[in-house]
């Protein structure tokens, strides 16, 4: 796009495209150098081929008020059907679409690790070295979980898993 400028007519003006060379990208704007960007969180809005277009964003994409209803506006959430995506739950105290709610919503399913909750930075995961843990490898004993959160056992020597593993 950025070998040519194209325009087109808006209701409020003339929506282009300048170039930036050095990334080789368009950058919509109109008529008077300003972004075509409607403000609204829940549209993608574009200056392509010569026209202006602004579509609705996929229903349960965040935004600034909660979530996005698939019509282009941003409402508050009610329930997690409504959530989606890094956001799947509904927190019912502020009605924002969040990471999670509870460690719950957080299994990783790594014995080695324990979960936790961060409603605005999502799920995490910190080794646990006193955790309990089965490598499912019958050739290792005392298995345990180690500082970067792995479960590893010692060699049992003389132990084959299969044909070819050990020299006979």
């Amino acid at each position: 796009c950025c070998r040519a400028r194209r325009s087109s007519n808006l209701a409020d003006g003339n929506c282009s495209e300048s170039c930036d060379e050095a990334v080789d990208m368009c950058t919509a704007y109109d008529g008077e150098g300003a972004s075509c960007d409607d403000g609204d969180d829940c549209t993608a809005d574009s200056c392509a081929a010569g026209r202006w277009a602004s579509a609705a964003e996929a229903p349960g994409t965040a935004c600034a008020d909660a979530v996005c209803d698939g019509a282009g506006s941003c409402v508050e959430c009610v329930d997690d059907g409504q959530c989606g995506g890094d956001t799947p739950r509904c927190d019912p105290a502020t009605n924002a679409c969040v990471a999670c709610l509870e460690v719950g919503d957080c299994d990783d399913g790594d014995p080695c690790t324990v979960d936790a909750c961060d409603a605005k930075d999502g799920c995490y995961a910190v080794p646990d070295r006193n955790a309990t843990c089965d490598d499912d490898n019958p050739c290792t004993a005392n298995d345990a979980c180690n500082a970067s959160g792995i479960c590893t056992g010692a060699r049992i020597p003389g132990c084959c898993r299969f044909d070819g593993e050990c020299d006979d």
